[in-house]
């Protein structure tokens, strides 16, 4: 689990982890592009 996804699932308390998760594989594509 990456440092982003879990920062941003804790502040959302997992009402928003499908947004959370696409949020942090975006980060981590435009990371390596």
């Amino acid at each position: 689990m990456s440092k982003c996804f879990r920062s941003c699932f804790i502040f959302f308390k997992k009402v928003e982890y499908e947004w959370c998760s696409n949020f942090s594989l975006k980060l981590s594509f435009d990371q390596f592009n």
